[in-house]
């Protein structure tokens, strides 16, 4: 499973919804909604799958739900990333180039390893030993980044172990 399938999973299943989601007025339960619908798609991918909508100006803007600000939770106990940080700093800084003003590494709660990248946007990513969180857009070099996580840091989708989750 990579994360580009997951997210087009996502829109699919916000697109279908959209009228629905459309008619609802009130924030929390638009929210409750959201969140029902992300946990049904991630659950279809063996992952905790978070739409976070932190700009209260754009709650009603059903085109970003699912394109920025998503947190992948592959395994909330994990305590140490797949790969040496070095690695992911080096995919951060190949994939995102100058986008990319620091790629650094982060130490999380209970002293987990980690890696922050910060874009010239305002945006960043945080990469944890169990999750990810993206907060910026979706864009193609994104998805590249997050499927290689997927794919080599939590090895999810790995010919190595048989296409599942560790």
């Amino acid at each position: 499973m990579s994360f580009t399938a997951m997210m087009d999973d996502l829109h699919r299943a916000l697109e279908a919804e959209r009228d629905r989601l459309a008619r609802i007025r009130n924030v929390l339960k638009l929210y409750n909604e959201l969140s029902r619908i992300s946990d049904g798609v991630g659950s279809r991918h063996g992952v905790t799958l978070v739409v976070s909508l932190f700009d209260t100006k754009k709650v009603l803007a059903f085109d970003t739900y699912g394109r920025e600000n998503v947190t992948v939770v592959v395994d909330k106990f994990r305590t140490r990333l797949g790969l040496p940080r070095e690695v992911i700093k080096s995919k951060a800084r190949e994939v995102f180039r100058d986008d990319a003003i620091e790629v650094r590494d982060a130490v999380a709660y209970e002293n987990n390893e980690g890696v922050k990248i910060l874009f010239r946007d305002g945006g960043r990513i945080d990469v944890l030993p169990g999750s990810f969180h993206i907060w910026r857009g979706v864009d193609d070099r994104v998805r590249e980044f997050c499927d290689w996580l997927m794919r080599e840091c939590y090895r999810i989708g790995s010919e190595q172990n048989g296409g599942q989750k560790m």
